[in-house]
């Protein structure tokens, strides 16, 4: 009926919170170095080495009605195989945590996040991560000599070097990010005690009659170019040279050369290898040092050649 209620009343308000908002994922990347978009977006790929350290920070923010951060459920799979998960639960409001692969390949990192009431988001990501080092291929034209029983070594003035560098990929699955550039330096050796490793011993002729023994670290040395005060400012110079002449075009190497000498003070006798064959025409002792770094710093192991230049008939 339509009577109006007479007597006493007691009325209860109740407030109802309602979150329908997902919680946020936030992810930063340091330690190793990166390259392309890190960490990347929908349909982006990021590459990195083995000591990079994905962190992630999980909340249930920026909303009224949120109640809070529950659970986070991650997983990977390298090269399309699952391979390791895990769950992370909220502290003090928040989820944090860190993940890193230990192993170069395809890595596709899924995070599903969940708010108290069951709200979710899910972050899927793709990583190529790179930790294998360049390798160096010298190659020697003719006319030369090699002394089969001490590996001794002559060449004349019309004989080239040439220096090929591959970025290996023993993955198989496209995870080597390429060659940055290929370093190389030239010494010459007079009969002179010189050693470089700091090792006592050898003359300097030694090291190209006997290459077996003295032509090597141990003797020779391993510093490189980015034994410098300030290594990071090559990969800048690189950069602004990159922005004004391109990647890996004549002028470029011409200009990161001449500004890693002038504002990195690397020393003048480093240079950045342009594919033009090396060649000597001095007589003596050549120590050719040489080594190959890729986009993401994996740096090759020093290597060398100790010869001869003979141009005397």
């Amino acid at each position: 009926d339509d009577a109006y209620p007479t007597g006493d009343r007691d009325t209860t308000k109740l407030q109802v919170d309602i979150d329908c908002d997902p919680p946020e994922i936030i992810k930063t990347m340091s330690g190793g170095q990166t390259s392309g978009p890190c960490p990347p977006g929908e349909g982006e790929e990021c590459w990195m080495r083995q000591d990079t350290t994905i962190h992630v920070h999980a909340e249930d923010i920026n909303h009224t009605c949120d109640l809070g951060i529950d659970y986070c459920d991650w997983s990977y799979t390298v090269d399309g195989v699952s391979h390791d998960l895990g769950t992370e639960y909220s502290s003090n409001g928040a989820i944090d945590f860190d993940i890193t692969f230990d192993e170069d390949s395809v890595h596709v990192l899924t995070i599903t996040c969940y708010d108290v009431v069951g709200n979710s988001v899910t972050d899927v990501e793709t990583f190529r991560v790179d930790d294998t080092d360049p390798k160096t291929t010298k190659v020697v034209s003719e006319p030369k000599k090699i002394d089969k029983g001490t590996g001794a070594e002559w060449v004349d003035t019309y004989t080239t070097i040439t220096l090929n560098a591959v970025d290996p990929d023993p993955t198989t699955y496209g995870c080597n990010i390429g060659v940055d550039k290929t370093w190389y330096k030239n010494v010459v050796f007079t009969e002179m005690p010189n050693d470089l490793g700091g090792n006592g011993g050898p003359y300097g002729y030694d090291y190209c009659y006997q290459p077996e023994d003295y032509c090597n670290e141990d003797h020779l040395g391993t510093l490189t170019p980015y034994g410098i005060d300030d290594p990071c400012c090559i990969d800048v110079v690189q950069e602004d040279c990159e922005y004004e002449f391109g990647y890996q075009t004549p002028a470029w190497y011409e200009c990161v050369e001449e500004r890693v000498h002038t504002i990195c003070f690397v020393p003048e006798e480093w240079h950045i290898y342009d594919g033009t064959p090396i060649t000597k025409d001095e007589e003596s002792c050549h120590v050719l040092y040489y080594f190959s770094i890729d986009e993401l710093g994996n740096m090759e192991e020093m290597q060398y050649n100790c010869f001869f230049v003979d141009k005397t008939p």
